[in-house]
C-alpha cells in the first residue's frame, strides 16, 4: 500500500512482484496519509488493517482507519468524530481479533502533544481510548508492539525536549509504567523479548542541531537496566532506521536502516541480528540512479526469505520498487559467501514502439516476458512475418530487421509468455 496526494493505492502483487491488481481509495476532498509505524500489518484472518492522518477540505487533522481482505478490498473505513486535532502512528491486532491505535493528539487551540491510545473491535468500533503522555510537549509515537501478557509496548519521543519515551500498559490498555532517557537517542521501536525486557532501537546523537546519527541498539530489563548496548553507522553519516524491526522464527531480530556514506552515498540495508546484539549479516542495496533510496515495507515470507518494498527519489521523478531476498538476504544465490552490494533493479520502461514510421529496424520496449511472439500482417489481414524472442535484453528493448518488407502499412500483434498483447500500427518508408 502506499500513499498519494488524495488517497490511499492498494496493490496485489504476484510471487514475481508483477502488479496482479489495484485498488484505489480516494476522496474528493480530503487527503490521506499513513501512519510513521508498519504501514499495512498483516491480520490473522489473512486480511489487512492500517491507520493515518486525514485532512478535510477545511484542513482539519483527523484520524482514520480501515480494514481490507486479503485482495484489497475494503471491509470498514472509519473516521472518528474527535473534536481534537489527532493522527495515527501506530496499530497492532490483538490475539482476540481486536485491534490497537496509537498516535498523537493535540487541541487545536495549542500545540502542546499528548500521545493516545485506542482499541477496536474486531469490526471497527471504538471500545476503549485514553489520552496519556509526559511533563514534555511535542510528543511523537514511533512503535506499538503486543507483549506476551497481551500488554502494548509503546516507544516515542519527545521532539524539543529530545527525550525518548517507553510506555508499558497492561491487556486493557493502562499504563503500568513510563522510562524517560536522557541520552541523545531518538526511539524508533521498542520490541519486547519477554514480558520484563525490550531492546530498543533508535538514532544515537540526534539532535536539533545535527542531523549526524549512528544506530543505537540496547537491550533492557526492568524498565531501564541496560543488559548490553550496540552503536554502528558510518563516520558522520546520518544513520537511521527504517522499518520496525520484526522477530524471526531462529529467534533472530532483523530490521532496514538507511545509511548515508560521504563516499559511497546513501543506501537502505538490511540487518539481522541475534538477540544478544550480535550480527548474523548486514546487505547493502543501491540503485542505479545514485538517488535518495528508502524502505518503507518489509515482510516476511512463508519460504523463509524476505520482501523489501522502498522508493528511488530522481531530481524529477519517484518510482517505486520491490526486492525478494531468500533467508540470507540475498537476491542471488551464494551472496553470503561473497559479499557485495546487491543493485535494485529499476523499474521497466513503459510500453512503446518506434522509430514509427521507420525503414530497415522495428525497436519496441517494454516489460514482457519471453517468449515474446511478433507477428506482422499487411492491410488484407494476411500473415507476412513471424518471429519469437526467447531472450530479455537488459534495456528492455527488442529490434527485429524489417528491410525486406514493401513499404506500406502494417500491423503488429505482440504477445508474451505472461498472456500480455498488444495490437500496433507501423508504417514502413
Amino acid at each position: 500500500m502506499e500513499h498519494t496526494f488524495d488517497g490511499l493505492s492498494f496493490y496485489n502483487l504476484d510471487k514475481w512482484g508483477n502488479i496482479q491488481s489495484q485498488k484505489v481509495y480516494d476522496h474528493p476532498t480530503d487527503r490521506y496519509y499513513l501512519g510513521e509505524g508498519d504501514y499495512l500489518i498483516k491480520c490473522a484472518d489473512g486480511g489487512f488493517f492500517t491507520t493515518g492522518t486525514t485532512y478535510d477540505a477545511l484542513g482539519k487533522q483527523k484520524l482514520f482507519y480501515a480494514k481490507f481482505d486479503s485482495v484489497g478490498d475494503s471491509l470498514f473505513w472509519k473516521t472518528p468524530p474527535f473534536q481534537e486535532l489527532i493522527a495515527g502512528a501506530c496499530s497492532i491486532e490483538a490475539t482476540d481479533g481486536s485491534f490497537w491505535i496509537t498516535g498523537v493528539i493535540r487541541d487545536s487551540s495549542n500545540d502542546d502533544h499528548d500521545l493516545f491510545l485506542m482499541k477496536t473491535s474486531p469490526q471497527g468500533h471504538p471500545v476503549f481510548f485514553n489520552r496519556f503522555g509526559s511533563q514534555y510537549r511535542d510528543e511523537i509515537i514511533s512503535s506499538l508492539y503486543l507483549c506476551p501478557d497481551q500488554g502494548l509496548l509503546i516507544a516515542g519521543n519527545s521532539q524539543n525536549d529530545g527525550k525518548t519515551l517507553i510506555f508499558r500498559t497492561d491487556s486493557l490498555g493502562a499504563i503500568k509504567w513510563t522510562t524517560v532517557y536522557n541520552q541523545d537517542i531518538f526511539a524508533q521501536a521498542a520490541i519486547p523479548v519477554n514480558n520484563d525486557e525490550y531492546i530498543l532501537f533508535g538514532a544515537k546523537g540526534y539532535n536539533q542541531i545535527s542531523s549526524i546519527t549512528d544506530i543505537f541498539i540496547a537491550r533492557i530489563r526492568n524498565k531501564s537496566k541496560f543488559v548490553w548496548k550496540r552503536k554502528f553507522g558510518t563516520l558522520g553519516g546520518e544513520d537511521f532506521i527504517l522499518t520496525p524491526p520484526e522477530y524471526l522464527p531462529d529467534s533472530g531480530l532483523i530490521f532496514t536502516a538507511k545509511i548515508v556514506d560521504f563516499v559511497n552515498g546513501t543506501y537502505p540495508s538490511l540487518f539481522k541480528i541475534t538477540l544478544d546484539g550480535d550480527s548474523i549479516f548486514n546487505r547493502k542495496f543501491h540503485s542505479p540512479s545514485d538517488y535518495l533510496n528508502l524502505t518503507y515495507g518489509f515482510a516476511k515470507c512463508s519460504d523463509g526469505g524476505f520482501i523489501i518494498t522502498g522508493s528511488d527519489v530522481g531530481p524529477t521523478s519517484q518510482d517505486s520498487w520491490v526486492l525478494k531476498l531468500d533467508a540470507f538476504g540475498c537476491s542471488r544465490p551464494g551472496c553470503a559467501l561473497t559479499p557485495d552490494t546487491t543493485p535494485i533493479p529499476q523499474p521497466p520502461p513503459p510500453f512503446s514502439l518506434f522509430p514509427n514510421p521507420g525503414a530497415d529496424l522495428i525497436h519496441f520496449q517494454g516489460d514482457l516476458t519471453p517468449p515474446i511472439n511478433l507477428t506482422l500482417f499487411d492491410l488484407t489481414g494476411r500473415k507476412v512475418e513471424e518471429h519469437q524472442f526467447t531472450q530479455s535484453p537488459p534495456d528492455y528493448i527488442w529490434t527485429y530487421p524489417t528491410e525486406k518488407l514493401r513499404p506500406g502499412l502494417y500491423l503488429l500483434l505482440l504477445r508474451d509468455a505472461s498472456g500480455f498483447e498488444k495490437q500496433l500500427k507501423w508504417l514502413k518508408m
